[in-house]
């Protein structure tokens, strides 16, 4: 099961960095540069404001459902029009309650227009995710690799020509918001017609009791995902209301630099997307072993990533920001330390998506919630400490200091409760990787030539080269600290998985 874990994962991996680079770059950032500052900053805060209310669009369902799902594959031809009604009717909560709050904050007609398309956009989302969690719950892989990027993929296509054409002149922010409408509604539609010929679905049949107990047993989870939300989104909000003077000026520094820790972020939640469903069916079947080096293997391909992610990131931090933002605007020195620190909180925070997920495949919410709860309280105080005096730099530490000890609880629980007897020569062979890394790019390649890489042996090549080969240097590294398994790859390369469908 490993090699074909890995093999899979990489497909995953290897679709979403061929697109979703390309959508935020070459598409969004142009949207943003074309519409100009005051039309995209109010589809910012509109969508920014309608987001609050997505856990109401799934309640937990997408991941409940995941977890049944993946344990009994049967059950997907009666749960399905089931959890297709639920969602329907959660939609109809959640254009209620964003209605509601927008008319209260005293929102337009057209504001109200743009809240209406855009909370179309999270219910098809939702939808999206929804039958997508099915699609990996019977280990179909590839087929969700695949889904997972249509919508992208489309946007870049219709975007690209009005971007990049004559249309150019005329593009305004309904145009990207209709694009998106349209291009979810075909991904919602062609998701659904995957799902229904694999769950052998010919008609709706609804049962009104079964709905009831779908949206009751996805309360557990809803909580889990809102404290979640909560002590990793709220630094910003924290930031403008601790600091009335330049509180909005610090937060827009910290949203630049947390752009990145987003995009990394994609990895981590690519690969529980995976481990989810495939911790369930190993869990069901008892095959408790085969649970333990799954764990090893997704938490040992995901410290690889990570620590590859942030040395490279945080090394060229100054570079990176001076690429992307006008220093103008964002003091290229300040939003990269603020950077170059908040980049090192994606390490416990990718350690988390492979325990976390195992606990939530074992339905061990109560622990998870324990877990966010203290999450929340920790970070709220963090920050009202360390905001005053340090301002968005404060935020990072409370950032960093909550993720870390949220990812050593997860590591603890997830190792007690399901007895993964992680070796400590592990944790050593991570913290091995970690210094090499550091060293060759200090010592061996030379950070970015803003950021003072006077030390290094290669200065006199441009920052981007040296950023390409401080990667490629990366996996021999890995290898060399014993990270990853040689004997693995060769698995890989040879072709020996079972299941090419899956």
């Amino acid at each position: 099961m490993q090699p074909r874990f890995i093999a899979n994962f990489l497909f995953l991996i290897f679709v979403n960095v061929l697109v979703k680079p390309i959508y935020v770059f070459g598409i969004d950032m142009k949207v943003q540069n074309v519409v100009g500052a005051e039309d995209y900053g109010t589809y910012f805060s509109i969508f920014s404001f309608s987001f609050i209310f997505y856990i109401v669009l799934d309640l937990g369902l997408t991941q409940y459902n995941s977890r049944i799902i993946a344990q009994d594959f049967s059950s997907l031809k009666t749960y399905l029009p089931n959890f297709l009604m639920a969602k329907m009717g959660l939609g109809l909560v959640f254009f209620f309650l964003i209605f509601i709050g927008a008319i209260l904050l005293g929102y337009d007609a057209k504001e109200l227009y743009w809240l209406g398309l855009l909370g179309a956009i999270h219910f098809l989302n939702s939808l999206t995710n929804y039958l997508r969690s099915n699609v990996a719950a019977l280990h179909l892989f590839k087929v969700d690799a695949v889904l997972s990027i249509i919508n992208r993929m489309l946007l870049i296509i219709v975007c690209g020509f009005m971007l990049y054409g004559t249309y150019v002149q005329h593009f305004s922010i309904e145009d990207f918001i209709l694009a998106q409408i349209g291009t979810l509604t075909f991904t919602a539609l062609l998701s659904l017609v995957v799902v229904g010929r694999y769950a052998g679905l010919r008609s709706l049949s609804f049962n009104k009791d079964m709905i009831v107990n779908i949206i009751k047993e996805g309360y557990p989870y809803a909580l889990l995902v809102l404290l979640t939300t909560i002590y990793t989104r709220t630094d910003a909000v924290m930031l403008k209301e601790i600091l009335p003077i330049q509180g909005k000026t610090e937060a827009g520094y910290y949203a630049a630099a947390y752009r990145l820790l987003d995009m990394s972020n994609m990895f981590g939640l690519l690969m529980a997307s995976q481990l989810l469903p495939m911790f369930a069916k190993l869990i069901k079947d008892k095959q408790y072993q085969e649970i333990s080096h799954l764990a090893q293997t997704g938490f040992r391909i995901i410290m690889f990533i990570s620590i590859t992610l942030s040395v490279l990131i945080a090394g060229f931090s100054q570079d990176i920001i001076g690429m992307m933002y006008d220093d103008s605007a964002y003091p290229t020195v300040y939003v990269a330390r603020i950077l170059s620190l908040l980049i090192l909180s994606f390490i416990p925070i990718a350690s988390s998506y492979v325990f976390n997920t195992l606990m939530n495949a074992n339905a061990s919410l109560s622990v998870l919630n324990i877990i966010g709860m203290v999450g929340v309280v920790l970070n709220i105080i963090l920050n009202f400490i360390l905001i005053p005096e340090h301002g968005a730099i404060g935020a990072v530490y409370a950032t960093i200091a909550t993720q870390g000890l949220a990812a050593l609880a997860h590591i603890y629980f997830a190792n007690r409760i399901m007895g993964l007897q992680l070796p400590i020569l592990l944790f050593c062979k991570i913290l091995l990787f970690g210094v090499l890394m550091y060293t060759t790019l200090r010592y061996g390649i030379g950070w970015g030539f803003v950021s003072g890489g006077e030390d290094g042996l290669l200065n006199h090549l441009h920052w981007f080269i040296r950023f390409i080969l401080m990667g490629v240097l990366s996996l021999p590294l890995a290898l060399l600290s014993g990270l990853m398994d040689l004997g693995m790859l060769k698995d890989i390369l040879n072709k020996k998985t079972q299941g090419s469908t899956t």
